[in-house]
């Protein structure tokens, strides 16, 4: 009877020493390994949006290098605010090249944040032939104007001629 008694105190106390170590050491350390997951998974997660991040920064970067190398050609579409004279003067120089009346028409101008827009109505009198003549010098000129319209109507005089009305604007900046 004694070894059967010592066989249940022996198995009783490595039960107890079992359970002991179960709530002592394997739970605690059970819930660190699961708090310590959930730390890596978050990291993981702050890891790949700071990845793309600098992705996204580095996108932004050879999309600037591009665009600068562009930036002389953008800056042709603008007219300096202090070569304005230069434009109208070469809008009346091409006009008596081409053995035109015009008229300049400045309308008022718009402000699109440091990019003023400028409307301008030019009237041309003269016949079809030096109109055309004229469009085509006004597109190869270093100047950008956009021509939003053009009506034609036969010229009030006797010459035969006619009168184009061309809507347009140009943009104006300090450089």
């Amino acid at each position: 009877m004694q070894i059967t008694r010592k066989s249940y105190i022996f198995l009783l106390s490595g039960l107890v020493i079992i359970i002991l170590a179960v709530y002592l050491i394997i739970l605690p350390l059970a819930g660190s390994i699961t708090s310590l997951s959930k730390d890596v998974y978050d990291q993981k997660i702050t890891l790949e949006m700071l990845k793309k991040r600098s992705e996204n920064v580095a996108n932004l970067m050879t999309d600037y290098s591009q665009l600068k190398a562009y930036e002389q050609l953008l800056n042709k579409f603008f007219i300096n605010k202090n070569d304005q004279l230069n434009f109208l003067t070469s809008l009346e120089n091409t006009a008596t090249k081409n053995k035109l009346t015009q008229e300049l028409v400045l309308q008022e101008i718009g402000q699109i944040n440091k990019i003023k827009e400028a409307p301008l109505e030019i009237v041309l009198t003269g016949s079809f032939t030096d109109i055309v003549k004229y469009l085509s010098e006004i597109e190869s000129m270093d100047y950008y104007l956009v021509i939003d319209s053009i009506d034609f109507s036969k010229s009030g005089n006797l010459s035969g001629g006619l009168t184009a009305t061309i809507e347009s604007k140009t943009y104006w900046q300090e450089l």
